[in-house]
């Protein structure tokens, strides 16, 4: 019955029906609490969203039960650089770059943000002379 409701949850994120498909997985999540993939599907809903914090909760409780996807670690790290955590995204990109080592995007994106950090510090003490 569970993996019903992830097809159907599935159906709705891919028809914008965003509300719908967090009903369904919410209801996949109280049969089955330690499930990861709805816990990571529900991130990426939320995301679909715009609601980065319930997106990043979603992530963390995926990782709580399977700390082995990449992938969740990444899409957190994106979240909480969209909300300026910017040492909560890099921790999570290179948890990323760690599980796996051909992950491109998790490289750009921590490259990117240390560039930025790079960038303040040097504004800041050109303001500082």
């Amino acid at each position: 019955m569970a993996f019903a409701y992830v097809n159907r949850s599935n159906a709705y994120y891919e028809n914008g029906q965003y509300d719908l498909a967090v009903s369904d997985l919410e209801k996949v999540i109280q049969m089955y609490p330690k499930y990861a993939p709805a816990y990571f599907k529900l991130g990426v809903v939320y995301d679909a969203m715009q609601e980065l914090e319930s997106a990043t909760l979603s992530y963390t409780m995926s990782l709580r039960f399977d700390s082995t996807k990449a992938e969740t670690y990444y899409n957190r790290g994106f979240d909480y650089d969209e909300l300026n955590k910017e040492q909560l995204a890099l921790m999570d990109y290179t948890h990323a770059i760690a599980l796996d080592t051909a992950y491109t995007d998790a490289y750009f994106n921590r490259a990117f943000l240390l560039d930025d950090h790079d960038s303040m510090k040097k504004q800041s003490l050109i303001i500082q002379k």
